[in-house]
């Protein structure tokens, strides 16, 4: 491998408070990411204000760093024109780019100020080239590639993506694929969407042991072929995390790639004792998905952290040139400059008119005035420092002490100077389209009754599943549902899955993802978005028909009365009923569930269609159900219910949506039923 002819890949490293960023930029980070004050997906990190925003700024920049600031959480309409502001206020301060979940709020920003760089969160759900294709259309420079993708997965996509690429390399990744978690908001009230995850997957489930608690990821035995590929981000999780780990890991990494060379035993042990949780896994990046990736923090583990806890930390400064001009009868003056980001920056202090002294100042208190740059970061040599001294000059120690503050505030002040913005004019979203269709997800076919065709106005089935279905149901009622995620591998076989149906006569597609859209328009399909789509506002939803999206079902983490605030030309739905998918596994967990009772050679247990239950230490049964090949997606333990609702959903002027899992086809017709009466749920449930 020549050095020379690959271009390093960008080092991004987390700074979850002033301290942390400081310590990334000591430890060779090329950008840091910091989250605002508000709208961040860490929201219980030591996030920035104003203030904090334009001294990291200054600082990074000073020091030849960028920076990147997350607002990457889903928005209601009323919140939307704050985020922009905080973007906007944040730009003018001179943050590089921006890392957004939300695509109602990338869209609006790209439109009013198309010049600020975006990048698509994991939370944007940015899976393949297809996704990248959509995202490029909104306004998205670079997309963060799912933590779940595989090597070959990353090759096609760094390869012929339109955006550039980042990819996480180092730290926590959720059990989930990204962006598909919904288990915290749903069964304890605290969004991952939101920036509130309270991380139930860590906690116990079965009888033996944490079915959903993944090791951290490392990919430091992995980072020649990621140069060689041509990501061009390699990003390190912990936001959460201490500056001494922020150091520590950003250290590793940036020697690792400096010196062209995997990590060795040593690099690992030494990543190991920073955090662990018993051991790191690359199994999605190198297709080794089993119970290895399994793991919990030990005490051990928080043993060997906690030796590293206070240990110092260099603190990165820029070298600048001082010069002092200090001549009777002229004003003094003081100098700073520096080389950053390639261009000179210069700031000239000016103070009083210089007296003749009896009693002249000496160079050398010339040097030692200048020399104290504590407090800054800036630091100077004395081969860095230029003296014109009069030898008569009359200027005390103090005096000179402000000129060098006033010369040190002035090049800080130069380095990010405030951007303007010249605003586009943004068109308002569409007005409320009313409906009162429904609608139904049935995961499997053979549990559709024969009153179907009266009881729904559309039914949509798992795509693979459709040939059980649209003979009975009829095509001109029968839709697809997508999978939720596909990685690029999985694209060819999906496509001639969805070609084969509409040559069936399948007319419909229920959307659960961007990258969908794209394979829809070519087909003919007529477009839902799905829940999983995250539609929280108005923007979004109008953006999305623009794209094709007629009709959508809300979030459902947003509820009736503030869906009812989303204006769009298309028509709009609520899930009325059924237990919500709250998790898409990338591993197959039923496999490992099986594999706690009895050793398994192959894998036969996830085809056959069956839901397996999992239980939590309260005894909630969640199922789990075959998705995709071996993909798994996670059932909340209890069904929405919102049949003494209805007054409520008409109202808000919403269509009903129905997902049913496990129920019957007696079940199904029972439970319409029951709807049709409004009554009051019976047993556990959720709202929404």
């Amino acid at each position: 491998m020549s050095e020379n002819k690959i271009k390093l890949p960008e080092l991004l490293s987390p700074a979850g408070s002033p301290e942390s960023l400081k310590a990334a930029v000591a430890g060779g980070a090329d950008a840091v990411y910091f989250g605002a004050k508000s709208f961040s997906a860490r929201s219980f990190a030591e996030n920035f204000d104003d203030d904090a925003v334009k001294n990291a700024v200054r600082y990074c920049r000073a020091l030849g760093v960028k920076t990147y600031m997350t607002v990457n959480v889903q928005l209601c309409d009323r919140e939307l024109r704050d985020a922009a502001e905080t973007i906007f206020r944040a730009w003018r301060y001179g943050v590089d780019a921006f890392i957004v979940a939300d695509i109602g709020l990338a869209s609006y920003v790209h439109t009013v100020c198309p010049e600020i760089e975006l990048h698509a969160s994991t939370q944007a759900t940015g899976l393949n080239v297809l996704s990248a294709d959509e995202l490029k259309k909104i306004g998205f420079s670079r997309m963060v590639a799912p933590r779940e993708i595989s090597k070959r997965d990353l090759e096609i996509l760094v390869k012929n993506s339109p955006i550039e690429t980042e990819l996480f390399i180092h730290g926590a990744i959720c059990v989930s694929c990204s962006g598909q978690c919904l288990m915290s908001s749903v069964i304890g009230g605290r969004s991952g969407n939101r920036g509130e995850c309270a991380q139930p997957c860590r906690l116990p489930y079965g009888k033996n042991g944490y079915a959903l608690s993944l090791k951290d990821m490392c990919l430091a035995e992995h980072l020649t072929e990621l140069s060689e590929m041509g990501v061009a981000s390699l990003k390190i999780e912990g936001r959460m995390k201490a500056p001494e780990y922020v150091y520590g890991v950003t250290k590793i990494y940036r020697t690792l790639l400096d010196e062209s060379r995997n990590a060795g035993e040593k690099e690992i042990a030494e990543l190991s004792a920073l955090f662990s949780r018993s051991g790191f896994t690359c199994g999605y990046y190198t297709g080794d998905i089993g119970r290895d990736m399994l793991g919990i923090r030990t005490a051990d583990d928080k043993k060997e952290s906690a030796k590293l806890l206070g240990s110092t930390i260099p603190e990165a400064k820029a070298e600048i040139s001082l010069s002092a001009d200090i001549r009777t009868g002229e004003r003094a003056s003081v100098t700073a400059s520096g080389i950053f980001g390639g261009k000179s920056v210069t700031y000239t202090a000016i103070g009083e008119v210089v007296e003749k002294a009896e009693r002249s100042m000496s160079e050398q208190r010339v040097r030692e005035s200048l020399s104290k740059l504590g407090g800054t970061p800036f630091c100077t040599s004395q081969d860095m420092m230029e003296i014109n001294l009069c030898g008569d000059a009359k200027l005390s120690v103090a005096e000179l002490n402000a000129l060098r503050r006033s010369a040190c505030e002035g090049l800080w002040d130069r380095l990010a100077p405030e951007r303007k913005i010249s605003e586009n004019s943004v068109s308002d979203t569409g007005k409320r389209t009313i409906s009162d269709m429904k609608t139904a997800f049935f995961v499997e076919p053979n549990n559709i009754p024969d009153e179907a065709d009266k009881l729904f106005d559309r039914i949509f089935v798992p795509l693979f599943l459709y040939e059980k279905a649209h003979k009975t149901i009829g095509a001109e009622k029968c839709g697809i549902a997508f999978p939720p995620v596909a990685l690029d591998t999985e694209l060819n076989e999906i496509t001639a899955a969805a070609e084969k149906v509409k040559a069936l006569g399948c007319r419909t597609a229920l959307v659960t993802g961007m990258w969908q859209i794209p394979i829809c328009k070519r087909l003919g399909f007529d477009m839902t978005g799905d829940m999983r789509l995250n539609i929280w506002n108005s923007r979004s939803a109008e953006k999305l028909y623009d794209m094709g999206i007629i009709d959508f079902i809300q979030s459902c983490e947003i509820g009736v009365s503030r869906g009812a605030a989303i204006k769009s030309h298309g028509r709009h739905g609520v899930v009325a009923y059924g237990r919500l998918p709250i998790m898409t596994l990338e591993k197959c967990a039923i496999r490992d569930i099986a594999a706690l009772t009895s050793p398994i050679e192959k894998c036969n247990f996830c085809g056959d269609g069956k839901f397996v239950p999992l239980k939590d230490r309260t005894g909630a049964e969640f199922l789990l159900r075959r998705e995709y090949r071996h993909r798994n997606v996670l059932y909340n333990s209890v069904p929405v219910w919102m049949a003494d609702k209805q007054s409520e959903i008409l109202r808000a002027g919403l269509f009903e949506h129905f997902i049913f899992t496990c129920e019957s086809k007696k079940e199904v017709v029972e439970i319409m039923n029951a709807y049709a009466r409004g009554d009051k749920p019976k047993g556990a449930f959720k709202r929404i």
